[in-house]
């Protein structure tokens, strides 16, 4: 492709290789000015998808018009090739700054940048775009210190939102909440994605990382990222608000739009910035009862293999423009030069100091030449030629450190991306060769160490503990054996003490039916000696419990006041039920706002639990007239659902007053003791 001539546009060297396209260093020739030029590979060009997206990537930044988003100039088509025309820019991506604290970039101006992005991405939302991958490495900051929002490949039209479900495109470590579930996507969620990137401004780390995809998928959908402040005591207050704000789960918690988040992060908005969470419905209800908080965490995870498979298509593999090597060429100091300084003898000694690796002699001979020819063209494609040289030296050093690190795996991706993307380069291949060779000696290991994970995965722990004890007498520098051994032998334990609580429960469970509770407590009790955290050993509890005090209620009744017990027998079962319509026949419905706050918690309540255990112990009962008062110990418990476990609601002392009306006693009111 170097010397092509496309229109009116000549192609001078490479830049770089992204997911969506080859970008070139080119030059109009008739405006004397250097342009980047996007080229569709020719494996993407025959595949019309690809071809609609590279096209609507140009139309898209087309309608674009601002200064912080990078400008399209043109786009043209030659032998069934598309060629998108861009303007050429000098800098570096933010997220080399944020990786690289030599460059010694103040809070401030990092700040300043995003500030920036918030105006292009307003600009964008108003004009019906979302961007839909905002990260650090797509936002290009130029020597002037200005930024600018790149790569549109995966942008899609606010109006074309029934096109962009069921699909999460975009990278991982960047996806709002809402997009690695695969649903429809607006401009709150380039909010979030930006407030990802303004974490790592902060903090110069992510707000969530994991193994792999779909565990930060999982987090960014679940989990609360740690505040920025907590990282860092000298954040301002503001930028921590501002920065927990976008990254709000319930995406209308966020900034409503990118406007107001810049307006935020420049100090202009005076009022507090409150972070706002989805409501929880049974922290009203618990809140009355007691002081115990409960959180119940809903977690819902929509086409992640979709995710996968889109992350794995479209994530660029490189920026568009390599700015980290460019910073260091300015880094270098003019070297002494000595001879001939014309055009075509530094550019002879350019190429041999090229050849021979003499990076400072080669950046100083370019230093020179931008002194001396400045007007020259070729100088570009000689400083292009110098920014690859350095990228190359810089991939060598890693696949030796990870060779050298016994980290093969990792050394054989790297060495085949990079033969990828140098298929002539000697170096690259030879090592690609070597790194392969060396990992077909662990071909046993690896079928071994396969099986182990296939048996965990299958449950087969007694087979699991033979194979793994095995692979740790073969293997004994891997300490990935010793794991398994005592995964198998822990996962055995667990087990055989959930046959004993089976047991437990199945015992007790016959003697509850026989009527003998007692009998049925003592087994559950011995039982949860063995395992006092066991969830259905405490729910077995908690139902015999409640079957005793319907006994006692239904003993109590025989000789103290038959009606007063047989309502509270009446309210147990109700609860144990879930039976709305049977307690609100228990209370006193002229007693309006009492009727209707019962009404709602017992309601929201049954709804967010699948079972409820109570039981009550009566103190004392006190009768004057037609009313009556009712000293007692109520103990609640519930599953919940979504939720494992049984929990305690409350268990407090109180009085429930009762009033008679036609013959009945109804409760007209709870006074609780907290």
């Amino acid at each position: 492709m170097i010397g092509t001539q496309i229109g009116k546009y000549e192609i001078l060297a490479e830049i770089g290789r992204g997911g969506m396209g080859i970008v070139y260093h080119g030059v109009q020739k008739s405006l004397d000015r250097s342009v980047a030029i996007k080229v569709l590979p020719p494996d993407l060009a025959n595949d019309s998808k690809s071809v609609q997206r590279f096209i609507q990537e140009a139309n898209l930044i087309a309608k674009l018009d601002h200064d912080n988003i990078v400008k399209i100039y043109d786009i043209e088509e030659k032998d069934s090739i598309y060629y998108i025309i861009m303007e050429y820019l000098k800098g570096t991506s933010l997220e080399n700054i944020i990786r690289n604290p030599s460059l010694r970039v103040s809070r401030d101006e990092l700040v300043g940048y995003i500030i920036q992005v918030c105006d292009a991405l307003h600009s964008a939302h108003q004009t019906g775009v979302i961007h839909r991958d905002v990260k650090s490495a797509n936002i290009f900051v130029m020597t002037n210190g200005k930024a600018k929002l790149m790569d549109f490949g995966i942008s899609k039209m606010i109006s074309e939102k029934k096109r962009t479900t069921g699909v999460a495109l975009g990278t991982p470590s960047y996806m709002s909440p809402e997009q690695a579930k695969g649903e429809s996507l607006d401009h709150f969620s380039d909010i979030y994605s930006l407030g990802v990137v303004l974490y790592e401004c902060l903090t110069a780390k992510l707000p969530f990382v994991g193994e792999d995809v779909f565990s930060v998928a999982l987090k960014h959908i679940s989990d609360k990222p740690e505040s920025p402040s907590s990282v860092n005591s000298n954040i301002q207050p503001y930028l921590n608000e501002a920065c927990l704000k976008s990254l709000s789960k319930d995406k209308f918690s966020r900034f409503q739009t990118c406007a107001e988040m810049g307006k935020a992060l420049a100090g202009k908005v005076k009022e507090e910035i409150i972070v706002v969470e989805p409501d929880n419905k049974m922290k009203k209800i618990v809140s009355k009862a007691t002081n115990e908080k409960i959180f119940f965490p809903l977690l819902a995870l929509v086409s992640i293999f979709a995710f996968y498979f889109a992350f794995q298509t479209y994530q660029s593999s490189k920026d568009l423009i390599d700015g980290s090597s460019r910073t260091v060429i300015n880094e270098f100091k003019d070297m002494d030069i000595s001879g001939d300084t014309s055009f075509e003898v530094l550019s002879d000694k350019f190429e041999i100091a090229l050849k021979n690796n003499q990076i400072d002699k080669a950046t100083a001979i370019i230093n020179i030449l931008k002194k001396n020819h400045f007007d020259n063209n070729r100088i570009q494609v000689m400083e292009d030629q110098l920014f690859l040289k350095i990228k190359k030296s810089r991939e060598k050093i890693e696949i030796e450190k990870l060779v050298k690190n016994n980290q093969l795996q990792e050394a054989f991706r790297l060495s085949l991306n990079l033969l990828f993307l140098y298929p002539e380069d000697g170096y690259f291949k030879k090592y690609f060769e070597m790194i392969k060779s060396k990992l077909s000696h662990r071909e046993k290991e690896d079928k071994l160490l396969h099986d182990l994970i296939e048996l965990r995965k299958n449950g087969d722990y007694d087979e699991l503990l033979k194979m793994s004890l095995y692979y740790k007498d073969q293997y004994p520098q891997n300490l990935i054996g010793e794991d398994f051994v005592e995964y198998a032998r822990e996962q055995l334990h667990l087990e055989e003490e959930d046959k004993q609580v089976q047991s437990a429960i199945e015992r007790a469970s016959f003697f509850k039916e026989s009527n003998n509770f007692e009998q049925a407590l003592e087994i559950v009790a011995f039982a949860l000696e063995l395992d006092k955290e066991n969830v259905d050993l405490l729910t077995e509890e908690a139902s015999i419990m409640q079957s005793i005090c319907m006994r006692k209620l239904t003993d109590s009744a025989k000789t103290n006041d038959k009606d007063i017990y047989n309502l509270l027998h009446k309210m147990l079962l109700a609860f144990a039920n879930k039976n709305l319509d049977a307690y609100l026949d228990l209370l006193d419905s002229s007693k309006k706002d009492f009727y209707l706050s019962e009404q709602k918690s017992a309601e929201n309540l049954f709804a967010l639990t699948d079972d409820i255990f109570n039981s009550l112990e009566i103190i004392t009962c006190k009768v004057k007239g037609s009313n009556a008062q009712v000293f007692i110990t109520w103990d609640v418990k519930a599953v919940f659902k979504d939720r494992e476990g049984l929990f305690s609601i409350f268990k407090n002392k109180g009085y429930i007053d009762l009033v008679r009306k036609k013959s009945n006693w109804l409760i007209s009111d709870f006074v609780w003791i907290k």
